[in-house]
């Protein structure tokens, strides 16, 4: 009997141990040290949902229109790591706002950035809510050792062009040691064309081009974004697309998908190609 006992209390530290070991390696590559600073455009179908992670951070730009983005963002953080360090809002369209209750509710949130425009929708009113929200406009920064982010539109906060909210989205500049990535949300041309202008100042004041490695493509590679000049001048060398399989929007378009090879822009698109991963 005493030998029986013994065996099974080795067997019992053995699994112990290994179970353990598991859980260690996991951790290990789930960290976002081990993979250091990346953007992941991660699939939640018909809508946004992107993770930046730098040594321990995590930054959030939108949440999808499901739980989706919940799951997703577990299976690319650190066990035990449930803080959104900064969660951006584009604007209150629900494909990028309809996960955010389940997110705010299971992570620890800094802060929350958004565009003070209005719109009707419980989410959005939560959102606004919220005692970590700030308001944010152009020229608003903050940085992490390796990284740094610039809201560039809107230009004042609640501003909006015409009267349809894709043209309140915040769009943000991410910038490392070697990359450049343009966050756009649902902006389309109208947007576009402000930004430009501001693109060519800053080109005159430092005499260099405005080259982005990687964009988000506005407006899931609608028509109504991605216009050719715009493209021209921030010349990506990636663009993704963020849509869902199906959709009733046929997002991506054709004459977007045209633009990007006539260009020669690689493209991605999250359907097709999954959680679509960059480092940076």
């Amino acid at each position: 009997m005493s030998n029986s006992l013994n065996l099974f209390e080795i067997a019992k530290k053995s699994r112990m141990v290994t179970l353990i070991f598991w859980f260690l390696i996991a951790s290990f590559f789930a960290d976002t040290n081990g993979f250091g600073s990346r953007v992941i455009i991660m699939d939640v179908g018909q809508g946004d949902a992107i993770l930046i992670q730098d040594s321990g951070y995590n930054f959030l730009i939108d949440c999808g229109y499901d739980d989706a983005a919940l799951y997703k963002i577990h299976s690319y953080t650190q066990f035990g790591n449930n803080k959104i360090d900064i969660l951006i809002i584009s604007h209150p369209h629900y494909d990028h706002i309809g996960g955010c209750l389940d997110i705010i509710d299971r992570f620890d949130i800094g802060e929350v950035w958004i565009n003070d425009v209005d719109y009707e929708l419980i989410e959005w009113e939560v959102l606004r809510s919220l005692e970590s929200v700030r308001l944010v406009e152009k020229g608003d920064v903050v940085s992490t050792d390796n990284l740094l982010f610039e809201v560039l539109f809107p230009f004042e906060n609640g501003e909006m062009v015409g009267n349809n909210v894709n043209n309140a989205s915040i769009v943000l500049l991410l910038e490392s040691e070697h990359n450049r990535v343009l966050f756009t949300g649902d902006a389309e041309a109208p947007v576009e064309t402000l930004l430009l202008n501001e693109f060519n100042l800053r080109m005159e004041k430092d005499d260099s081009s405005f080259k982005i490695d990687l964009l988000k493509a506005g407006h899931h590679c609608s028509k109504s974004s991605s216009s050719q000049s715009f493209l021209q001048i921030i010349n990506p060398d990636i663009a993704v697309c963020s849509a869902g399989l199906d959709n009733k929007f046929n997002h991506p378009s054709p004459e977007v998908i045209d633009r990007f090879e006539l260009l020669g822009i690689d493209y991605h698109i999250t359907f097709l190609d999954g959680d679509y991963i960059f480092d940076l």
